[in-house]
């Protein structure tokens, strides 16, 4: 004999119900693949980040709940560095007290940072005619772990500009994306 089921009583959709997004896992990719395949685009994805203000415990906080690994660090609307998971749970905050004589709590976001000075910078037009192999050898013959695209404001569309009140000069460079090593290790399961 078939077995019985009861019916379910239904909801209401609410006018507010907003839709859930899956966890997006990591696309796989070649060497060969173009290398803006590998660029976090900042016209088409919006980045966490932190300011440069912030203390350890706030960002901590902000990089566990955004389940992101990397958090910008901002002045404003300028870009002074990246923060990663790594640096957060692993020797850098004890380093950081030890070095200065400060507590844990006091340490601020550039502290913590990957300066931009310390990481590659490409052209994003000479990007778009590379491969994600050029930019592995890159990481690798510069012995650096980040690199930032960048683009003259003249050459963008005038609606990818970050902010309403930014009115950058034609020659002012824009950083328009972020590339990060171990993300593209972890796509090519390097």
């Amino acid at each position: 004999m078939a077995k019985q089921y009861v019916h379910l009583e239904q909801t209401t959709l609410k006018n507010d119900a907003i839709m859930a997004h899956p966890l997006a896992l990591p696309k796989v990719i070649h060497l060969d693949d173009p290398a803006t395949d590998v660029m976090i685009d900042f016209s088409r994805h919006k980045c966490m980040h932190v300011q440069v203000s912030d203390k350890f415990d706030y960002i901590y906080h902000s990089i566990n709940i955004s389940h992101t690994a990397h958090l910008l660090v901002l002045d404003d609307n300028r870009m002074l560095g990246i923060i990663s998971a790594k640096d957060l749970h692993g020797a850098k905050p004890i380093q950081i007290t030890q070095n200065r004589g400060i507590q844990r709590e006091e340490i601020t976001a550039p502290m913590l940072a990957t300066s931009c000075d310390d990481m590659i910078v490409f052209d994003y037009h000479e990007l778009e005619h590379a491969r994600v192999g050029n930019i592995v050898e890159s990481f690798n013959y510069y012995k650096k772990h980040f690199a930032l695209v960048v683009e003259k404001a003249s050459d963008m569309p005038q609606q990818l500009i970050f902010n309403d009140h930014d009115h950058p000069q034609a020659d002012q460079q824009i950083i328009r994306g972020l590339i990060i090593e171990d993300k593209i290790k972890a796509q090519l399961y390097i």
